[in-house]
């Protein structure tokens, strides 16, 4: 074997190992790209869950100012509203952190 030979040889294995790291670094690139965009998608979800959780509990509000007005708000819509309130606040400060 000449040493020509030897050098091509030496160049190939070298074009070789450098696709092959060029594809791992592209594979694990791709991995956390899907990882970070699975992660978004829940996240995303979760917001979407607790908008629809607000609109709810803007309409529960809307209807004890309604009941207020008419005079038929008894204690018992009160602690309705403040345990909703507490449920929501709570629920942001779970998503406030996973944010963080």
């Amino acid at each position: 074997v000449s040493k020509g030979q030897l050098l091509l040889r030496l160049d190939m294995e070298h074009t070789k190992m450098e696709e092959s790291l060029r594809q791992g670094i592209l594979e694990e690139h791709k991995m956390m790209l899907d990882y970070v965009g699975s992660g978004m998608d829940a996240l995303k979800g979760r917001i979407r869950a607790l908008s629809s959780e607000m609109a709810d509990f803007e309409q529960s509000i809307k209807s004890l100012l309604d009941e207020l007005k008419n005079g038929q708000a008894d204690q018992g819509a009160f602690k309705d509203i403040e345990g909703n309130v507490n449920e929501v606040m709570t629920k942001f400060a779970l998503l406030r952190g996973e944010i963080n």
